[in-house]
């Protein structure tokens, strides 16, 4: 890892320093490129502090919504998208007179939003340290000074509203607490973990008026009854089980991204640490800034918007889940057909409906449609770096919908939940793309 972040480093350097002598284009270039590993990083710190996915989605919406206030003031008239957010007070302008180099600024902004909201902050610190001595190199030390001081300001101001998002409010808050209903959700095995966030949905929202706007159609009710609709959705997962094909195991696995799946052996336990679901596209999204040769303040504004659509995604499942708190197919099986029944993928700790996959995956594609366009065919190659595998997409519809049913594949997840999420995220991630243009 080490020889890694060195490569990475002077890689990212060099290609900074080469374009400060070629055009205005390929300084864009470098800048994105920068973004995006800032981006990397960013992921990697997350992975280490074992961050849920509902937490993660905050802390990616906060710190590129920072990088992008800061790199539009490079352009005029280029609109804040704050100011359509609820709760955020105007984002500081550019003083007169003075100039700036917005690679710098959008770094710094990212940076120190960045650090405040997670644990590890001194990693981000560190890649921030051993990247601006370069970036300094061909500035003056006024126009340097001007750019940290830009991005800090902007920083400081994005971090003023997450101070007052109830995220300090949720962390003592009661537990959820295990119904004796046939139906409800209930700890599963191996950990039999508690649930994880169950006052999630009592986060301020970015853009929705309120986490149940998209309140998806009730579930299936929950029924023993052989033939009923709720038995049906049962029936399908162990079929599936039963007779899953290569494919579609390959589906289930590419799609997992559970942050923290654990192993046993005997009376040990070991933990295999991914990225969040939330963190998988927006990875895609940094991929396809850099392959599509956006400047930066088109690529920080598509990872904004990204964050953005998929932390209100998760408020909305989450707020559904814990509305309905359906079982999950793993509880079921055991219970009523095959005690030493087990999913594919392990069962992760909330309750089953709707699928938070399907759901943010669904608002995530609508915005890089909108962005990068549809129909765009690519090579998912994010998690590579993890030891994964990559896999081809015609659009990022297609691959939200992959993401979706996969986790049926799983046996993490009934139909009706995976379904329902799609569309749930659909209107999620297109009422954000019309409230920005207002």
């Amino acid at each position: 890892m080490k020889i890694f972040k060195k490569l990475l480093i002077t890689t990212l350097l060099l290609a900074f320093y080469a374009c400060n002598n070629e055009s205005k284009k390929q300084s864009q270039i470098a800048n994105t490129m920068l973004m995006s590993h800032c981006i990397h990083k960013l992921t990697d710190v997350i992975v280490v502090d074992v961050f849920s996915p509902p937490v993660a989605s905050r802390i990616y919406s906060y710190a590129t919504l920072a990088a992008y206030e800061t790199a539009r003031l490079s352009q005029k008239n280029t609109q804040s998208i704050a100011s359509k957010l609820n709760d955020f007070t105007p984002m500081p302008a550019l003083e007169k007179g003075k100039t700036y180099d917005f690679g710098v600024a959008s770094l710094r902004a990212f940076s120190k939003t960045a650090q405040k909201l997670t644990f590890s902050s001194f990693e981000i610190e560190d890649f921030e340290a051993e990247l601006m001595p370069n970036m300094k190199e061909n500035l003056s030390e006024t126009i340097f000074n001007n750019s940290i001081a830009l991005g800090d300001s902007v920083a400081a101001t994005v971090l003023k509203r997450a101070a007052k998002d109830n995220y300090k409010e949720t962390r003592g808050m009661e537990r959820y607490a295990v119904t004796q209903k046939k139906g409800d959700w209930i700890p599963t095995s191996p950990d039999y973990a508690d649930a994880i966030e169950p006052n999630w949905m009592k986060m301020k929202t970015f853009f929705l008026e309120n986490p149940a706007q998209f309140r998806p159609q009730a579930p299936t009710p929950y029924s023993e009854i052989k033939g009923s609709a709720f038995d049906k959705l049962v029936q399908e997962v162990i079929n599936i089980s039963k007779r899953r094909s290569p494919e579609q195991t390959t589906m289930a696995r590419f799609w997992d991204d559970n942050a923290l799946v654990t192993k046993h052996k005997g009376h040990a336990m070991f933990a295999d640490k991914k990225m969040t679901p939330g963190g998988h596209w927006i990875n895609i999204a940094a991929m396809m800034c850099v392959q599509k040769d956006l400047d930066l303040v088109k690529t920080t504004e598509t990872l904004a918007l990204t964050s953005l659509a998929i932390y209100d995604s998760f408020l909305s499942c989450w707020e559904a889940k814990y509305a309905t708190q359906r079982v999950r197919p793993q509880t079921v099986i055991q219970n009523t057909v095959d005690e030493k029944w087990v999913s594919f993928l392990q069962t992760p700790p909330f309750p089953e409906y709707t699928s938070g996959h399907s759901t943010i995956s669904a608002a995530a594609a609508e915005i890089l449609t909108a962005n990068i366009g549809d129909n765009v065919a690519y090579e998912d190659t994010t998690e590579v770096r993890f030891g994964l595998f990559k896999r081809k997409f015609k659009s990022f519809r297609q691959a939200a919908q992959e993401s979706s049913i996969s986790r049926v594949y799983g046996g993490i997840h009934f139909s009706d939940a995976t379904t329902a999420g799609s569309l749930q995220g659909q209107k999620i991630g297109k009422y954000l793309l019309k409230k920005i243009k207002k």
